[in-house]
């Protein structure tokens, strides 16, 4: 609780005192920091051999605000100690008055950039990183060259340095684009999940009228933001040390010791803090300790998080996540993990990860935009290849499950690859993935009604129950012929309830055993066909035309490939 603030914008005298002395508490207070300070550590010496880093191009501010200089910088004319922030913002519908980086304009930005011809939010971002006495600041429209496929692959692959070796992120959260700017005039005095009491007590409180602040306040300034329903936005508040944000009633302030808003300067409840994992990307006891999440689970959240946002481009599926793939990686090597990133999944926790599956294809959303562009294909068995639709994306609860291979697989893998373009967190030109398990046809309705399916020769209501998750709309699939069911993962609850878990393939007729993935099936048992979920035995009573496979291991068991 705190006591009633006067009306004011989201950055005046008042905030700015407020901001100045969150950032001062968490670089000064290595107690109530700590674990900022030890990130903070951890971060610029993996980073850069030399332990510092910079990215290959900054905008410099100099001057007062009346009488501002900028222009851009190139890394090899600066001193590589500099001090930097970046900007989170949306883009917005194009226009004639979006300034970006291009080849053309290139040289005439390295001798300077007129104030005037910013857009508001820019503008707004230099005042902020003024008023912090910082004169560097990164924006991805002025510092990428945008209309170089290249330099936007290079620069791609460091977004994880760029953010986490800032220091601090402004983010407009607020502003739905470049134009709207950071300073917001607050529609109200005080957000609507906010309760006006009278006290009359004494003691440590003064008697007065306070204001009682939600659990529920991130989310409604914060998480259901213009801003924040971007994907990019994800890592670049994962990554960035400190956040600050600019929303539409306050100032919010999150980094991964606390999260505060103007009107409650001192702090909130630490569970209200989106960052409080942070600190488990890092391997140290104190650390690890406070976060207690696997690298595995870590990553199905933020998978979860990531897919619900939108990508004006669905080519940037993979790079708009590269960031946080990077540091998953770095936190399995440091419990002694090697694995291998592959677009989207980690190959020693597929089994797990090959059952991800949509949660909403809402088929209000355009048909075009369910599924990637083409331009860059991505596996058909990654959920990146999904566009415009939620992602629920499994975990293992136990890490030395995954690491021991104790996940009650029914499916062998064989070989699992991509080919990446760049590095092997960004784009791929498509994967491969050979299994060898069981495997059936299954007949699919035209009128797509569960009670109709049959599979391997029996309806759901003579031998199973069965829940499917189809990976395209049926507006946008059509009807599937040639499909197939194969099973990933079995489980056992108790002694009344089995279940078998896999996927959908459809067969691309281009070669034998050749399948896309098209969806996920779930096949649950009673009792009395306990053995089936025990043996895996459904499928061996049905030979597969030669056609459906690569290779026959008998007893229903199938090498496949999928693509």
């Amino acid at each position: 609780m705190t006591k009633k603030m006067p009306a004011g914008g989201t950055w005046s005298e008042e905030s700015f005192s407020t901001a100045l002395s969150w950032v001062k508490e968490c670089k000064e207070d290595r107690v109530r920091h700590r674990e900022c300070a030890k990130i903070q550590e951890v971060r610029h010496v993996e980073s850069d051999a030399d332990g510092a880093f910079l990215p290959s191009r900054l905008i410099e501010v100099r001057g007062s605000k009346k009488n501002v200089h900028i222009r851009l910088r190139e890394k090899q004319h600066m001193t590589g100690d500099e001090q930097y922030m970046t900007l989170s913002h949306c883009w917005g519908k194009p226009s004639s008055k979006s300034i970006k980086l291009t080849q053309d304009n290139l040289a005439s930005f390295l001798m300077g950039i007129d104030h005037c011809i910013l857009p508001r939010t820019f503008q707004d971002a230099v005042q902020v990183i003024q008023i912090f006495d910082i004169n560097f600041l990164w924006i991805d429209a002025l510092c990428i060259i945008q209309d170089s496929r290249e330099d936007w692959l290079t620069e791609s692959a460091s977004m994880a340095d760029v953010y986490a070796n800032s220091f601090l992120n402004i983010a407009a959260t607020a502003a739905v684009d470049s134009q709207s700017g950071l300073f917001q005039t607050p529609t109200r005095q005080v957000p609507e999940d906010v309760i006006d009491i009278s006290t009359s007590w004494s003691g440590d409180l003064a008697a007065g009228q306070y204001v009682c602040y939600g659990m529920e306040l991130f989310e409604s300034e914060v998480d259901r933001s213009p801003l924040c329903q971007r994907a990019w936005v994800v890592q670049e508040r994962e990554m960035a040390p400190r956040v600050l944000h600019f929303t539409k009633n306050h100032l919010i302030w999150e980094c991964s010791c606390s999260a505060a808003i103007d009107a409650l300067p001192v702090g909130l409840h630490r569970q209200v803090n989106p960052k409080r994992n942070q600190a488990g990307l890092y391997d140290t006891p104190s650390l690890n300790q406070s976060a207690g999440l696997s690298p595995y689970q870590y990553w199905a959240s933020l998978v979860r998080q990531y897919a619900a946002g939108q990508l004006t481009h669905s080519s940037d599926k993979l790079v708009a996540i590269s960031a946080l793939a990077q540091s998953t990686m770095r936190l399995l090597r440091s419990k002694g993990c090697e694995d291998t990133y592959l677009a989207g999944l980690w190959k020693n926790d597929l089994v797990i990860g090959l059952l991800w599956c949509t949660n909403n294809l809402d088929p209000r959303r355009s048909a075009e935009g369910v599924r990637v562009s083409s331009e860059t294909p991505l596996p058909s068995w990654s959920w990146a290849n999904i566009h415009d639709a939620q992602i629920w994306y499994p975990n293992q609860e136990n890490f030395d499950d995954v690491v021991l291979g104790q996940t009650n697989p029914s499916v062998t893998i064989i070989e699992a690859r991509t080919f990446p373009l760049t590095s092997e967190f960004g784009t791929v030109n498509g994967g491969i993935l050979r299994l060898k398990g069981t495997l059936c046809k299954v007949n699919v309705p035209r009128d797509n009604s569960l009670k109709h399916w049959i599979i391997n020769g029996s309806a759901p209501s003579q031998r199973y129950g069965l829940r499917v998750m189809w990976d395209l709309r049926y507006d946008v699939r059509g009807p599937i012929e040639d499909l197939v069911f194969m099973s990933i993962r079995r489980n056992v609850s108790g002694t009344l309830q089995g279940r078998v878990e896999g996927i959908l393939l459809s067969r691309t007729l281009k070669r034998e055993g050749q399948y896309t993935r098209v969806g996920r099936l779930d096949l649950r048992f009673g009792e009395d066909h306990k053995f089936v979920v025990d043996n895996i035995k459904i499928w061996s009573s049905m030979n597969m035309p030669v056609e459906f496979y690569e290779r026959n291991h008998g007893n229903g068991e199938y090498t496949v490939s999928i693509i």
